[in-house]
């Protein structure tokens, strides 16, 4: 690999993952409560009307997935303290985690991506990159230590990718 330009830890930031951890375990706790004690049916939006046992499945559903987004905030928590995955700029490419549950890296040559689009998704920042392949690889904003940091990537990014492009 070619000498390395900068490095960034690349996880999620604690904040986030806590918030994740109070609102959904709260909404599972609250869930799991109407589900054990409901008794009646349920209209939604006068569209949708369940019956008692409808109401009572799509309340455990709801319990269920609220669990299940809480305890995987609370992996991805544990995961934070021992995993040091980090995002990696070269001069010929960036390396990454292949995903936010992985260890596992992948290096990204500048030369493969053929478009590169930061996009906003509410408060959220993304950079997706399109390689010639087709596979396309976002990086977010709220993994890196500061958007400061987040700017410097796309800024970089792009001109080693216009560079690698001539």
């Amino acid at each position: 690999m070619s000498e390395i330009k900068r490095e960034f830890a690349y996880r999620p930031s604690t904040t986030s993952l806590l918030k994740t951890i109070l609102v959904s375990g709260a909404s599972a706790l609250a869930l799991f409560y109407f589900a054990i004690t409901n008794r009646v049916g349920l209209e939604l939006n006068g569209i949708f009307r369940l019956s008692p046992i409808g109401a009572t499945v799509f309340y455990w559903v709801l319990a269920l997935t609220s669990a299940a987004m809480a305890a995987s905030a609370l992996i991805a928590s544990l995961r934070r303290t021992h995993a040091a995955n980090q995002l990696t700029i070269t001069m010929d490419a960036i390396v990454l985690p292949v995903s936010r549950w992985s260890s596992r890296i992948q290096t990204i040559p500048f030369s493969s991506i053929t478009k590169m689009t930061s996009v906003r998704i509410q408060n959220r920042f993304v950079l997706q990159l399109r390689k010639d392949d087709g596979k396309r690889i976002n990086i977010f904003s709220d993994y890196l230590p500061s958007h400061h940091v987040f700017d410097e990537v796309c800024a970089f990014v792009r001109h080693r990718t216009q560079k690698a492009a001539n």
